[in-house]
């Protein structure tokens, strides 16, 4: 699959999954009269959560740019997620700007770091799985 039509793939599926977490976290902790009497500030949270998700998702795609390293597509990904979700703090006042935006900010980091090691301990795992398969090919 070209690198273009994945980004547009990943773009649109966290765009899809920005719509549910905000009417998810709102139904659950204010229940559905909140939605009723917040439509506008919930369309405005489903928007911005729908940007935020396909920024993060979409940049993904980072990891599929040969050319690049695991270190340039990691920090560039990093950086572009995490300097979103700080301007969609901002812009749509999710944990403020104090010690609660600070604490938030390094649980994602510390989860981040968490999924990364997970994947790239997966994908080392498979790529020494194919490299005993081929080398168990040729020697037939």
């Amino acid at each position: 699959m070209d690198i273009k039509k994945s980004f547009l793939i990943k773009l649109l599926s966290g765009c899809l999954i920005g719509v549910y977490i905000p009417v998810v976290i709102v139904l659950c902790a204010e229940g559905p009269q909140y939605i009723d009497s917040h439509g506008l500030e919930m369309l405005r949270q489903i928007v911005g959560s729908m940007i935020y998700g396909g920024i993060a998702m979409g940049s993904s795609v980072f990891y599929e740019i040969e050319s690049w390293g695991i270190v340039r597509a990691t920090s560039s990904h990093y950086l572009l997620t995490m300097s979103s979700f700080l301007v969609a703090n901002y812009v749509l006042g999710w944990f403020g700007t104090g010690v609660v935006l600070i604490i938030t900010f390094v649980c994602m980091t510390v989860a981040y770091i968490i999924i990364w090691l997970i994947q790239y301990s997966t994908y080392k795992r498979q790529i020494r799985e194919i490299n005993k398969e081929l080398e168990m090919l040729r020697r037939k």
